[in-house]
């Protein structure tokens, strides 16, 4: 993952407003039977953001992390 910076809040902004209209932000179900969120079955729910076409799908974790 690549991390930009930018020297004002405005410039970061735009970038923002601009690469919104590229990702796609959406629950998905998963399987993680470990996860102290998950049902009895196992599943759990998660954001899924998919930054363009021909992408790998990243996941907001509830540990903070993003996988």
């Amino acid at each position: 993952m690549q991390v930009l910076s930018f020297k004002t809040r405005r410039e970061a902004t735009k970038y923002v407003q601009r690469m919104c209209s590229s990702f796609k932000i959406e629950p998905e179900r998963g399987y993680d039977p470990k996860d102290p969120n998950a049902d009895k079955r196992g599943y759990v729910w998660v954001i899924a953001v998919t930054p363009g076409t021909d992408a790998d799908t990243l996941y907001v974790c509830t540990d903070g992390y993003i996988r």
